[in-house]
């Protein structure tokens, strides 16, 4: 799915996202208590989200480094590589080992 969240998560930081609260993103965001998503047009509710993160850093750290450690435990490179190959291998089952030329 092309998302800016996987950047966002790597480098440590809080995701405030605005689209379907029912999403995958959104999904992560609760799953990994990472940050908020709010449904487009929620105005106030976005507003209240920034207000709340910038009154405290120290929660804005804490969501960050929930984000960091969600990277790590669903998206690192050595995770996604397995994913990768577990998909080539199932799709390839049916394959003959050496197809003919």
């Amino acid at each position: 799915m092309p998302s800016k969240f996987y950047g966002i998560a790597a480098a440590g930081r809080t995701t405030l996202f605005i689209g379907d609260t029912a999403g995958e993103i959104a999904r992560l965001l609760r799953a990994g208590q990472c940050g908020y998503s709010v449904p487009v047009g929620a105005d106030a509710e976005l507003t209240t989200h920034i207000l709340a993160l910038r009154n405290n850093p120290s929660q804005c750290q804490l969501l960050g480094r929930n984000a960091r450690d969600l990277f790590n435990q669903r998206f690192a490179r050595r995770i996604a590589c397995g994913h990768w190959a577990a998909l080539l291998d199932e799709v390839a089952g049916g394959l003959p080992a050496n197809p003919p030329r």
